[in-house]
């Protein structure tokens, strides 16, 4: 031996064919979990989290209800039990393409405290996957189920 140590060009090219493999299979499996109906999920669990945060933040009953299939919007008032309600501008969220909500008979409200008056569940619809649902507890805590 001459006393020099190292990898070939071969070896080298080897190594980074075998990473570039690797990278590709794994890009391919992380795009398969962002599916317009995931991201619809995220977002009305979101939107939910938002407007409870209002409730508290300005110590007033909000509810939020589908304004059609694929919108939800919030307004408020002083309790849940109020006659009128007063609409939040700014705070809607439209749902991904074809992405439905097929119940719209619903309404979650917030109480002061952030304390949800029901549970609700909210299902979510894709002509190319299994439905989701979006819950919203008693304690104003929400979860997405499978």
């Amino acid at each position: 031996m001459n006393g020099q140590s190292g990898v070939s060009m071969i070896e080298l090219l080897a190594a980074l064919a075998i990473l570039g493999l690797a990278a590709s299979v794994a890009t391919v499996n992380v795009e398969r979990l962002e599916t317009p109906l995931t991201n619809g999920a995220a977002m009305t669990q979101g939107f939910f989290k938002q407007v409870r945060t209002r409730a508290i933040a300005t110590t007033s009953a909000y509810r939020v209800f589908p304004s059609d299939t694929r919108t939800l919007v919030a307004d408020f008032a002083d309790t849940c039990d109020a006659a009128t309600w007063t609409e939040e501008p700014g705070f809607r969220v439209e749902l991904p393409t074809d992405v439905r909500i097929p119940d719209t008979e619903w309404v979650a409200c917030f109480t002061n405290r952030g304390l949800s008056d029901d549970n609700v569940s909210v299902t979510l619809r894709h002509p190319e996957y299994e439905p989701m649902q979006v819950e919203v507890l008693l304690g104003g805590a929400t979860r997405i189920v499978q």
